[in-house]
């Protein structure tokens, strides 16, 4: 029996897994997105007061508690459920497995 052959054909399955994994990496890589962010929108008038990114987690923890990381990450994890179901669906009924 191939790879291909042990991998679940149902296309709900690849999609829940989608979701799960994209979860589980925004809430990893969030924290390090929010002060990249930051720091590519300083300007001479707003200067953040932090250089790189282990710096500014640790900045941002020690003033605004830990949670304060996952700033806007609701929204981000509900989309992605659209963004994988869009992607999902386009690969399947491409390969011609979803009617």
């Amino acid at each position: 029996m191939s790879d291909y052959e042990k991998k679940s054909s149902n296309p709900w399955v690849s999609l829940s897994a989608g979701c799960i994994a994209g979860g589980i990496e925004c809430i990893a890589v969030w924290p390090m997105e929010l002060i990249k962010t930051q720091l590519q929108l300083q300007s001479s008038l707003r200067r953040v007061p932090y250089n790189g990114v282990l710096d500014g987690i640790y900045y941002t923890v020690k003033t605004t508690g830990f949670f304060s990381l996952y700033r806007g990450l609701g929204i981000t994890l509900v989309s992605l459920k659209h963004k994988s179901n869009k992607i999902n669906m386009t690969y399947y009924g491409t390969v011609g497995i979803c009617p």
